[in-house]
C-alpha cells in the first residue's frame, strides 16, 4: 500500500474506532445511568474483536462488521489494528521501565467445524491470539469450563 493510500486507510480506522467507543459510552451509559452502576468497558478490544470477526466474515455480515467498525476494508482494519492497537498501545514495555499489559485474544469453535489454515494464520499472526476446537454439541459444559479457565 502506497504511504499516502496507508495514512488514509489509518486516518479512517482511528475515525471509526473512536466513534465506535462514543456510541457504545453513549448507549451503556444511557442504559445504566439512573441504575447508579459503576462502568468499566474497553471499546478498544471491542474494536480488536470486530477486525478479528471480519477477517472471516463475507457478503453483508463483513460490511455490517466494516461499518460498526468504522472501517473501510478487512485488509484497512487488520493493519490498523496490528500496527496501531497490537504492536503499539499492547506492546510490553516492561524491558524498558514501562508497563506490562495481558491482552487476552483466542477463537474457540467447534470441532465439527474446523478453522480454514488461513484464519488461524490470521488469529496466531496478526492478532497474537489462538485458536481452540471443543466440543460444544456433545460436551458444552466442558466446553464452557475449559474457556472459563482461559479467560481467568
Amino acid at each position: 500500500m502506497a504511504a499516502g493510500k496507508e495514512k488514509e486507510a489509518t486516518s479512517a480506522c482511528q475515525t471509526g474506532q473512536a466513534s465506535l467507543a462514543a456510541r457504545l459510552l453513549k448507549g451503556i451509559s444511557t442504559a445504566t445511568a439512573d441504575k447508579g452502576y459503576n462502568l468499566v468497558f474497553s471499546p478498544l478490544s471491542i474494536h480488536v474483536a470486530l477486525a478479528l470477526m471480519s477477517t472471516a466474515a463475507a457478503g453483508d455480515t463483513l460490511d455490517e462488521i466494516l461499518r460498526v467498525a468504522g472501517a473501510p476494508s478487512r485488509e484497512e482494519l487488520a493493519a490498523f489494528v496490528r500496527a496501531m492497537v497490537v504492536d503499539r498501545v499492547l506492546a510490553d514495555r516492561s524491558g524498558i521501565g514501562g508497563p506490562s499489559l495481558s491482552f487476552a485474544c483466542g477463537a474457540w469453535t467447534d470441532k465439527s467445524w474446523p478453522l480454514r489454515p488461513a484464519y488461524v494464520d490470521t488469529v496466531v499472526g496478526t492478532f497474537k491470539g489462538n485458536t481452540w476446537a471443543v466440543d460444544f454439541q456433545n460436551n458444552p459444559v466442558e466446553s464452557r469450563q475449559q474457556i472459563n479457565a482461559w479467560v481467568a
